[in-house]
């Protein structure tokens, strides 16, 4: 299964880390799946980042605390908040964090 798939699915199940025990995984709808995964291939060529420490598709990192260097390059980037999709883009790129300390 490739990287994609396997955040899609583990978006499925994420929940906030301060959310009940009750709480299952929430209910996604297919096209917010896509668009957290699309956000992921297409930051950083929309911000222009020319930078050998940043990949242009993020689903190339295999190690956290490498794409951490690349995810504070990102958000700390000038432009960053004026992204179209600047709100899916925040919680996109943090959770993608979160799924690459899981996958350790």
């Amino acid at each position: 299964m490739d990287k994609e798939q396997m955040y899609k699915e583990w978006l499925i199940e994420w929940k906030p880390k301060n959310a009940s025990s009750s709480l299952n995984g929430g209910s996604w709808r297919e096209d917010t799946l896509i668009e957290y995964a699309r956000v992921l291939k297409v930051i950083v060529s929309d911000l222009k980042i020319d930078d050998q420490q940043v990949k242009m598709n993020l689903f190339e990192y295999e190690n956290a605390r490498v794409y951490l260097i690349a995810y504070g390059k990102i958000i700390n980037h000038i432009n960053f908040k004026s992204l179209q999709y600047f709100p899916v883009a925040k919680k996109s790129l943090k959770r993608y964090l979160d799924f690459l300390y899981q996958l350790k």
